[in-house]
C-alpha cells in the first residue's frame, strides 16, 4: 500500500469517527491545508426548501462570514448559482474580466470577497435525494499559475474528499430521527461492497451469477435508498453510515 493510500485510508478512518462537527471540522480543515487549499467553507441547504435554510461549516475569515452572512450573499452567489446546475466541481476566480458579466449586488460580492483574501478558490456541487443540495468551496491564494497546478493535481481528490465530509457533517446536520434509516437488500448490500473494491458492473454480474443488467439493477437502487448521485457517492455514504465494510 502506498503512503499516498494510506493517508486517504487515515482520512477516510478520521471522517468516519469524528465524534462530533468540531472535530469533522478539524480533519477536514487538514486535509484541504494539506491539499494546497488555505481554506474551506461547507454549505448544506435542507430540504423543505419553502423558505432557503442553509448550515454553514467553514474556517473562512470570520468578519467575511459576518459580512457575506449580514449582506445574504448567499442568495446571489455565482458560485453556487452555478454549482445548483452541475454536479462537477469548478474551479473560479474573481476577475475584472468576469465581473462585466455580473449583476451588480454580485459585482459587489466579488470586490469584498478581494478585500478579505478571497479571490479564487473551486467548489464541489453536491445533490442528494430530493431538493437536498450542499457545496464544499476552498479557496487558494498562491499566485494563478500555482493554482492551476494544484487544482490539476487535486480536483479529483477534492472531490471525494467532499463527498466523504459532507456524508459524516450531514449526520451532525440533519435531525436522522425525522428519517427513516436506510435498509438496503443483500444483494444491493453485495454490489455495493465488489463495486467499493473495484469492480466493474459486468464483473460483479460473473462474481454473482447474476445478468449485468441485474447488478446495475441493484446498484441503481441502492443509490436511491442512499440519495446519491453516483456509484461512487453510494459507496462512501454505506461505508461511513457502516452499511458496507471493503
Amino acid at each position: 500500500m502506498s503512503s499516498t493510500d494510506v493517508q486517504d485510508l487515515d482520512f477516510l478512518t478520521s471522517v468516519h469517527s469524528a465524534p462530533d462537527m468540531a472535530a469533522l471540522k478539524a480533519v477536514f480543515e487538514k486535509k484541504t491545508r494539506d491539499m494546497g487549499f488555505e481554506r474551506f467553507a461547507h454549505i448544506h441547504f435542507a430540504p423543505p426548501r419553502k423558505t432557503l435554510t442553509a448550515h454553514s461549516t467553514t474556517n473562512y475569515p470570520k468578519p467575511w462570514v459576518e459580512r457575506y452572512t449580514r449582506k445574504s450573499y448567499l442568495f446571489s452567489d455565482p458560485t453556487i448559482l452555478r454549482s445548483k446546475t452541475t454536479i462537477e466541481p469548478h474551479m473560479w476566480r474573481f476577475s475584472e474580466d468576469l465581473s462585466r458579466k455580473l449583476t451588480p449586488i454580485q459585482r459587489t460580492l466579488f470586490s469584498e470577497a478581494i478585500d478579505f483574501g478571497v479571490s479564487k478558490g473551486a467548489t464541489v456541487p453536491i445533490h442528494g435525494h430530493g431538493s437536498e443540495f450542499a457545496v464544499v468551496a476552498v479557496t487558494c491564494s498562491e499566485p494563478d499559475e500555482e493554482f492551476d497546478r494544484i487544482w490539476r493535481a487535486r480536483r479529483f481528490e477534492l472531490h471525494l474528499a467532499a463527498l466523504y465530509f459532507h456524508i459524516a457533517a450531514r449526520k451532525f446536520i440533519i435531525d436522522l430521527d425525522n428519517h427513516p434509516p436506510c435498509r438496503l437488500s443483500p444483494r444491493e448490500s453485495e454490489c455495493l461492497l465488489w463495486t467499493a473494491r473495484g469492480k466493474t458492473v459486468w464483473e460483479i454480474s460473473q462474481l454473482l451469477s447474476i445478468s449485468e443488467h441485474t447488478a446495475l439493477s441493484h446498484l441503481r437502487n441502492a443509490m436511491t435508498k442512499l440519495g446519491t448521485y453516483s456509484k461512487i457517492h453510494a459507496v462512501a455514504k454505506a461505508i461511513l453510515i457502516g452499511l458496507i465494510h471493503p
